[in-house]
């Protein structure tokens, strides 16, 4: 599980830089509307980062091959849906790519999925014992 340590970590620096670069490289001619989703895109990458580093942390204490997989799938959901949702977010907005449109969605989705399969895994573990 130290795979999602990494990529955990990896995203959030790349979520700062990302932060970084859209605060200098949208000029003043930039839309509300458009800032304001580069800001969304940056601010669940940043969730979601943590969320991963979470789940390097949990992979210590879960206990049973079925919460094992669980949070791996976890895992693999959220950076899918942090590719998806925040690429997506970021290609429309940065980049004006319109694809990013129909891919935030389904990245969104992935997301909540995220959650839900992080909750299967907290009603499925049991915790070891020290």
């Amino acid at each position: 599980m130290r795979i999602w340590l990494l990529i955990g970590a990896l995203n959030g620096a790349l979520a700062v830089t990302l932060g970084a670069v859209g605060a200098h490289a949208l000029g003043p001619a930039t839309s509300d509307a458009t800032r304001a989703m580069f800001e969304t895109a940056v601010r669940y990458h940043l969730i979601h980062s943590l969320a991963l580093l979470g789940i390097a942390a949990l992979a210590a204490h879960v206990q049973g091959t079925v919460s094992q997989r669980l949070l791996l799938a976890t895992g693999a959901v959220f950076t899918a849906g942090i590719v998806l949702f925040c690429g997506g977010l970021y290609a429309l907005s940065g980049l004006g790519m319109s694809v990013g449109a129909r891919l935030a969605p389904f990245g969104g989705s992935l997301l909540i999925v995220g959650w839900l399969l992080l909750a299967a895994t907290a009603v499925t573990t049991r915790s070891r014992k020290p």
